[in-house]
């Protein structure tokens, strides 16, 4: 099909030369008759006296060159619909073929240089347009010009949040490292936006329990940068140092454009003999990203965040006892059986809210004839599209239908950032199906080798 775009590229302007020529006939009209007429207003000249040297309709000079006709034109309603529909017709397939030339990713090399970076904002063909421009700039068939205006359109998308981030771009600017077409400061514009940091904290906390905190970390770089990256974070309250640090300082796998939460519950400290009131948490990050060929980067941020400790004897959770609430969320639980690997385990429970009127903290329990065994807990913010998922590892054999009953626990809301308020009362759904299709794979039948006939 390259071969033979050029032809097809021909046909499609000639096509709408054709159209547009025919359009500017259908528009003059076809001559009619004999008779002079002017050339500006058309008006009958037949049996004008030979000494009047003006239009008697609308006064222009008739002494000029052409400025008296032979015949009037008609225009035809018909022919100028017709050349109508043949441009429209001839612009519509330009487009047409001019879209598939810029979305077909076997068409990239054909492309001009000046398209190419186009793609880095708009369609999904942005690593085989960076690969095409690559090599282009390394054989000289771009100039270099065009590199700097893909380090600079690049940087700018890395800089926006809003915008969609993807890894070959930072394959790009790290391969433009490399061949020394990147400055140093661009380079330090890109170190500076590999990593970003946001912290949150639970507003309102129970002396005793943890102070829920989460760590976000959104990474805006190629692939490469991210295995065996280093995290660590401490925490003081009201300038006081915790006697321990936070949980979870390790190596991370961080994922390509991708924000990682990670839960540093602050542990309640006797060292600080906090008192209730409205204390401050000040969080201290530490993230390394070892990018190929240079020494790793280091990320330090601080986040300031206030929280209220309250008395013991006082609920974080608000629990809210309303039946026609209470039966909405039953309504919006949804299940799904998932088959097991083997027929000789049990099916396991998907179970999401998406739709629930509030949030949702739950010990989820399954009730089969007299037994009752707890099997996991439900605690999702309203509107989550996340779940949970419960797997019977203590019933070897569930029976063909069970019973699940969901009993509030604020306990397991106090220990998140967001829940605050929850319904009371158990939710009972009953009578839920346990038979899923297993279907193993037919073994083959073994292969017999029949004798030859003679």
């Amino acid at each position: 099909m390259p071969s033979t775009l050029p032809l097809l590229a021909l046909a499609l302007i000639a096509f709408f030369a054709i159209s547009l020529s025919l359009l500017r006939r259908s528009l003059r009209g076809r001559t009619t008759g004999n008779h002079p007429t002017c050339s500006h207003c058309s008006f009958n000249l037949f049996n004008r006296p030979d000494t009047s040297t003006r239009c008697p309709e609308c006064g222009s000079d008739l002494t000029t060159p052409r400025a008296i006709l032979t015949g009037a034109r008609r225009r035809s309603p018909l022919f100028i619909s017709s050349s109508l529909a043949l441009l429209a017709l001839s612009l519509a397939a330009i487009l047409t073929f001019s879209y598939n030339l810029i979305t077909n990713p076997n068409l990239i090399p054909l492309q001009p240089t000046c398209v190419l970076p186009l793609h880095f904002r708009f369609g999904p063909l942005s690593t085989p347009a960076l690969v095409e421009l690559q090599s282009r700039i390394l054989s000289h068939r771009a100039p270099l010009s065009s590199a700097d205006s893909v380090i600079a359109r690049i940087l700018a998308l890395q800089s926006n949040p809003s915008a969609k981030w993807n890894p070959s771009y930072g394959y790009v600017l790290e391969f433009f490292r490399e061949t020394a077409h990147l400055s140093d400061s661009d380079w330090n514009t890109y170190l500076q936006h590999a990593a970003t940091l946001t912290a949150r904290i639970r507003p309102r906390v129970r002396i005793g329990d943890p102070i829920p905190t989460e760590i976000s970390i959104s990474s805006r770089v190629s692939n490469a940068c991210l295995p065996n990256t280093s995290f660590s974070a401490t925490a003081t309250i009201d300038d006081q140092t915790l006697s321990r640090k936070l949980p979870g300082n390790s190596w991370i796998q961080l994922s390509p454009s991708s924000i990682l939460p990670i839960q540093c519950n602050i542990p309640p400290d006797l060292d600080t003999h906090l008192s209730p009131g409205l204390h401050v948490a000040h969080l201290s990050t530490e993230l390394a990203l070892n990018l190929p060929g240079e020494r790793p980067s280091i990320f330090r941020q601080s986040f300031d965040l206030p929280f209220l400790l309250q008395p013991a004897d006082q609920p974080t959770v608000h629990v809210v006892d309303n039946s026609a609430l209470r039966n909405k969320i039953a309504h919006s639980i949804l299940i799904v059986v998932i088959p097991p690997p083997s027929p000789d385990e049990d099916a396991t429970f998907s179970l999401s809210a998406p739709s629930a009127p509030c949030s949702l903290s739950y010990d989820v329990l399954i009730r089969s004839g007299t037994k009752q065994l707890g099997h996991g807990s439900l605690c999702l913010p309203k509107g989550s599209p996340d779940g949970c998922f419960i797997r019977p590892n203590v019933l070897s054999h569930l029976p063909t239908h069970i019973d699940l009953l969901l009993h509030p626990d604020p306990n397991t809301a106090a220990a998140t950032l967001d829940i605050t308020e929850i319904c009371a009362g158990d939710i009972t759904l009953p009578n839920l199906s346990t038979i899923h299709n297993f279907h193993p794979t037919p073994a083959l039948p073994p292969r017999t080798t029949q004798p030859a006939p003679r």
